[in-house]
């Protein structure tokens, strides 16, 4: 009997549904919109690379994936493909300190923003992004 391979990387990119179908929506969205803000390919921001820019994208992208659906830090790194869920939470709380410093409060008030915008869109298509 041939054995299947387990994929590896993100869960995200691979299909596996959050709790809810419109959370994994929503987590597409803020990381298309972190991806696109940053100049990003989603794959390349998702890959298990650790160089600095990336690593920041990831962890941003982890911060409004938790202000916006509360879900906790070991889900959200299976779905966006962290080694560990204190790694999300370190990141969370790197993201979280430069955002009440005002160092990164618009950039991330616009990536959060656009995310719904994606969002909205994505409901209104009944979540088909056909119509890009």
């Amino acid at each position: 009997m041939a054995t299947r391979k387990k994929a590896t990387g993100p869960a995200l990119l691979f299909g596996t549904s959050a709790k809810r179908t419109s959370d994994l929506v929503h987590v597409r969205t803020i990381v298309e919109s972190v991806a696109e803000a940053l100049g990003l390919d989603v794959p390349v921001m998702l890959s298990r690379r650790r160089t600095w820019y990336l690593t920041e994208a990831r962890y941003v992208a982890a911060f409004l994936i938790r202000a916006r659906l509360h879900l906790g830090a070991r889900e959200i790194a299976f779905l966006i493909g962290f080694q560990d869920h204190t790694t999300v939470l370190d990141g969370i709380k790197q993201v979280s300190r430069r955002a009440r410093a005002n160092a990164w409060r618009g950039f991330i008030d616009e990536i959060d923003r656009d995310s719904l915008r994606r969002f909205a869109q994505a409901a209104g298509s009944g979540g088909h992004d056909d119509d890009r």
